[in-house]
């Protein structure tokens, strides 16, 4: 599904983020 395919790069994407962050 495309859905869970956005999902899933936007939450790695938040991941990284978070990542630089702490």
């Amino acid at each position: 599904s495309t859905a869970g395919s956005v999902s899933s790069e936007t939450i790695k994407h938040y991941v990284e983020n978070q990542k630089t962050r702490g």
